[in-house]
């Protein structure tokens, strides 16, 4: 320490032991403690909100679970008053169509030659004529004129109730039910030349049920975003559904279900079904109309997981950036010096700041105060195919003049938060996108607006990652099929193709020798073109156990590019074959990888009509997969076909049987790898494995 008296100096050093007391460093340790607090708080904070936003959110969505299973009980109702009222109402079109008749066959005896005309005008099953000893004395069915009344007992009952009772009309109609069913309605009326009994089939009703009915609401239900599943499920088993399900657990089987059978009101649970966790709703369903059971409704937790998880991640991060921020004031409150050194380090937490931004996997798009764009980082460059160059500082109106990112409902305040999956095409129709939307406005001092953020996430791949899981899935259902079919079909084609070649060695007609053999080598010929369409079929739904080896790229195509010159050199076609230099080996089933290049180079073939090249491209990625690219010079598929291609049997040419290319994506799929048809001209599919 320095103090000056008069025109002294006087120089204290003060110590304690051998250490110098350092205030700076006691100061630095104690803002640096103070700091480490103070973001513990901020954390614990934080992390407590994010808890309550998830408890929230998961509330809102057994609200909406709720509140959708209370409109599906209510609709079901009113459907199943709806269809009695119908069948109702086709009971009395019956009663007026039998009084007309009735008093047709009492005003003229040549009435009774026009039964068939009348059955066939008003679409009744048959109309009869029966005298006091039940036998048929006049019908609609020419044949049955003579015989004695028999059969449905609900039949004969109104007719005895005509005959034995003296009534001028009775009905019989089956139980009202909202399911589709083949059930007769019955009507018996005295006439003066008899009892007319006519018969109606209850079927008439079956297109109202289908597509106006509960079967049709919970259609409409399970095909709604978010929503997995909808099933009306009894003591025997699932009685309408949305979709196809394999197995479900028996209602007796699960107390959860058991007790909601006995509850008038909805009660929700988190459910894993199917490998995937759902929310799942479910209520009590009763009905005099049809088997009463339990109504579930399962809704999707993907959304809600990723939310949560991204909240978590976002907390991880701030939690990293309180600690330098921590550090940074710790030596900023020391000295001017340590200012200067913290503002320096200021300076590169927004580098740092920054380069998160730009390399973030999700697009950020902000916007100031007046609705001008001030990030547009280069996922979202990618997201939109606009350059941040020419849109920066730009309005954001002139760019999403849709509001695709919902910041202008949030500047107008009409919204304080946006989150919602929206569909975007940058290139056309052919290169539609699904985004995850997240928005949300920039609050400055005194909670004042100053902008606003939107995080952009790329579903597209999860989207066709789940379309390709169904497909997965209903080509392991064509498997099961395929098998029986094939066995049942080879069977008896091993025995025609047995009986053809004794035919051909042991018998030898007298005459037509010529004809006799070309007919039984048409025979042969077709036997195995079913059994080439059978083994497709079984390649196609089945997936193979694949046995991948070391290949050498270069020497294995060495060997197809001989397979394919027999018939390309036929048109005058040439194929190159480059392969990357050092790209050496590549593990790959041999035999089945082979069929897919066979079948695409036939294909390319196919499609040039002479006097055109094929290129085989190979190259590494940096991902560390083999990109393997096939195109030709012929007409490219039209845009219209383009998304069909993959569809089994779909084919455009006579002879083709459409399982070629399906075939092709299911052995790259058991590969791991995926197969795509890319944009532009010349036809090129890519493989990447």
């Amino acid at each position: 320490m320095h103090f000056r008296t008069g025109s002294y100096i006087i120089q204290f050093d003060a110590a304690i032991g051998n250490g110098e007391i350092d205030l700076s460093m006691i100061r630095r340790r104690a803002i640096l403690a103070l700091t480490i607090l103070f973001g513990g708080i901020i954390l614990i904070l934080a992390y407590s909100g994010i808890e309550s936003s998830r408890k929230n959110m998961l509330r809102l969505l057994r609200q909406e679970g709720e509140s959708l299973m209370q409109a599906l009980v209510t609709s079901a109702r009113n459907n199943l008053a709806s269809s009695t009222i119908v069948e109702e109402a086709a009971t009395e079109r019956l009663v007026d169509i039998s009084t007309l008749l009735g008093a047709l066959l009492n005003g003229s005896a040549t009435s009774i030659d026009s039964l068939g005309d009348w059955q066939k005008r008003y679409r009744l099953e048959r109309i009869d004529l029966v005298d006091g000893s039940c036998r048929i004395s006049a019908s609609s069915v020419r044949e049955s004129v003579g015989d004695t009344v028999s059969g449905d007992p609900d039949m004969l009952a109104v007719l005895d109730s005509v005959l034995l009772e003296s009534r001028s009309l009775a009905v019989a109609q089956p139980m009202p039910s909202a399911l589709p069913q083949d059930d007769y309605t019955y009507l018996a009326l005295r006439t003066k030349r008899g009892v007319m009994l006519l018969s109606a089939k209850v079927k008439k009703l079956t297109d109202y049920q289908e597509w106006l009915g509960i079967g049709f609401v919970l259609r409409q239900l399970g095909d709604q975003p978010g929503i997995d599943y909808v099933v009306l499920q009894s003591s025997s088993g699932i009685v309408l559904a949305s979709r196809s399900i394999q197995q479900m657990v028996a209602v007796e089987a699960d107390s959860f279900l058991t007790d909601a059978l006995e509850s008038e009101q909805a009660t929700s649970r988190i459910y894993n079904f199917e490998g995937r966790r759902l929310l799942e709703v479910v209520r009590a369903f009763k009905s005099d109309v049809m088997p009463s059971g339990i109504l579930r409704l399962g809704m999707s937790l993907d959304v809600y997981d990723q939310l949560y998880a991204g909240s978590l991640k976002q907390l991880a991060i701030l939690s990293l950036l309180l600690f330098v921020l921590g550090i940074v004031g710790s030596y900023a409150a020391t000295s001017i010096k340590r200012l200067q050194v913290a503002e320096v380090n200021l300076e590169q937490l927004q580098s740092v700041t920054d380069e998160i931004v730009q390399s973030l996997e999700a697009g950020v798009v902000a916007v100031n105060s007046e609705g001008m764009i001030t990030i547009f980082n280069p996922q979202a460059e990618r997201l939109f195919a606009k350059s941040a160059a020419a849109i920066m500082n730009q309005p954001y109106r002139s760019i999403f003049a849709d509001d695709l990112l919902s910041l202008g409902k949030i500047e107008s305040r009409s919204q304080q938060a946006h989150r919602g999956e929206v569909r975007y095409s940058p290139k056309g129709p052919t290169q539609l996108q699904h985004l995850l939307v997240s928005s949300v406005p920039i609050l400055g001092k005194d909670n004042t607006y100053s902008g606003a953020v939107a995080l952009v996430y790329d579903l597209t791949e999860i989207k066709q990652l789940e379309e390709n899981a169904r497909a997965a899935e209903r080509l392991t259902e064509l498997g099961s099929l395929a098998a029986g079919v094939a066995h049942e079909i080879r069977n008896p084609l091993n025995a025609i193709s047995i009986a053809t070649q004794r035919l051909r060695s042991e018998f030898e007609p007298n005459t037509n020798a010529a004809e006799y053999q070309s007919f039984l080598k048409t025979i042969a010929e077709e036997i195995d073109r079913l059994n080439t369409i059978i083994k497709d079929f079984l390649s196609l739904a089945r997936s193979g156990r694949i046995e991948k080896v070391l290949v050498d790229l270069q020497s294995y195509f060495d060997d197809i590019v001989v397979l394919a010159r027999l018939e390309s050199e036929k048109q005058h076609i040439a194929i190159a074959v480059d392969i990357e230099p050092g790209l050496t080996a590549v593990r790959l089933d041999r035999q089945e990888m082979k069929k897919v290049f066979l079948n695409l180079i036939k294909n390319a073939v196919q499609a040039i009509d002479s006097h055109g090249t094929i290129g085989i491209i190979a190259r590494k990625q940096s991902s560390g997969q083999v990109a393997i690219d096939i195109s030709n010079s012929g007409q490219p598929i039209p845009p219209d076909v383009r998304d069909r291609i993959w569809q089994p049997y779909f084919t455009t040419r006579k002879d083709g049987t459409g399982l070629g290319l399906a075939i092709c994506r299911r052995i790259v799929a058991d590969h791991g790898g995926t197969i795509e048809l890319l944009e532009g001209k010349p036809t090129t599919f890519r493989i990447v494995v």
